[in-house]
C-alpha cells in the first residue's frame, strides 16, 4: 500500500502541473522562482500537560513541517530562513516531487510562530528555474497543507479567512501572519475580532524587514473543555506607503 504521504505528493504534482498550465494563460501563475511563507501555529507545538492554564510549556512538539517542489525541467531549490542563518539546496528532477528536510523546530533555528508579534522566522525559497511550491504541517489527524504563490504574483492587501474555534485543547489558535518581501514594509492590521495582544477595530501598525513576520492570534474567550477562541475572519492586513516608501509585496497566511 503506497503511503499517504506518497498520494499527497502525488496529487501535489497532478494539480500544480494543471494549474500552472491554466494559469499561464491568464499570465497569472502558481509557478515561480521566488516564495516566501512562515511555519503557522500548530496545536501539537505546546506541551499541554505540563502547561498552565493558557501559558503553554513550548517544545519541539510532535508535528512537523516540510515543503513540497515540483517542475517541468530540472531546478536547484535553495531554502532559507536568512535570520535564523538555516539554509537547504535540494536537486529538484523535472517531472517529480521533491520533499524538503524537516523545517526546524528547536533550538536557535527554530521558525515556529508561537506568539503574537514580530518575528524573524520568515521561510524563503529561491530556484534557478520556475516551480510549484507547497507547504505542509501535519501531525497524525492534525494536518494542513498551503498552496504557495511566487512573489511576483503577490498583493498589497488581504482580508484573513478562518472560522470559529471550538475544540478539545486550549492551543488551537485561530491565526494570521504577513511576511514583508522587502526592507521597510510598512503593515497595517485591523483585527476583526479581539486578538491576545489587541482590541477589535484597533490598528496595529508596524514596519517590517524581509523576511519578518508579524502574527496575530484570536484571543481565547473559554478555558475548560471545550475551548472557544475568536474568529479572525475579516482582519485586514495591508501594505501602505508612506511618503517615503511606496506600498510593496507581501504574503499572508491564516
Amino acid at each position: 500500500m503506497r503511503s499517504i504521504v506518497s498520494y499527497i505528493k502525488y496529487l501535489i504534482f497532478i494539480f500544480g502541473i494543471l494549474y500552472a498550465s491554466v494559469s499561464i494563460a491568464q499570465d497569472f501563475s502558481n509557478k515561480g522562482r521566488e516564495f516566501w511563507v512562515g511555519y503557522g501555529s500548530h496545536v501539537s507545538m505546546y506541551n499541554t500537560a505540563a502547561a498552565t492554564a493558557g501559558t503553554p510549556i513550548l517544545t519541539g512538539g510532535s508535528q512537523n513541517m516540510v515543503l513540497y517542489f515540483t517542475s517541468d525541467h530540472d531546478a536547484t531549490v535553495t531554502v532559507d530562513i536568512p535570520l535564523l542563518n538555516w539554509t537547504r539546496t535540494y536537486s529538484v528532477v523535472a517531472n517529480k516531487v521533491t520533499t524538503s528536510d524537516i523545517i526546524p523546530k528547536t533550538g536557535a533555528e527554530d521558525a515556529r510562530i508561537t506568539d503574537e508579534g514580530k518575528s524573524n522566522k520568515g521561510i524563503h525559497i529561491t530556484s534557478d528555474v520556475g516551480i510549484i511550491a507547497y507547504a505542509h504541517i501535519y501531525n497524525g489527524s492534525i494536518s494542513g497543507a498551503s498552496l504557495l504563490f511566487p512573489v511576483n504574483t503577490l498583493a498589497r492587501e488581504y482580508y484573513s479567512v478562518n472560522y470559529n474555534q471550538v475544540s478539545n485543547n486550549l492551543y488551537s489558535y485561530c491565526y494570521a501572519y504577513v511576511i514583508a518581501t522587502e526592507d521597510n514594509t510598512n503593515i497595517e492590521i485591523i483585527p476583526s475580532v479581539n486578538t491576545f495582544n489587541s482590541k477589535v477595530g484597533d490598528t496595529i501598525r508596524v514596519v517590517l524587514n524581509k523576511g519578518e513576520i508579524y502574527n496575530i492570534f484570536g484571543r481565547v474567550t473559554t478555558t475548560s473543555n471545550p475551548y472557544r477562541g475568536e474568529d479572525l475572519t475579516g482582519t485586514r492586513i495591508r501594505s501602505v506607503a508612506t511618503s517615503s516608501s511606496p506600498c510593496k509585496r507581501i504574503a499572508v497566511f491564516s
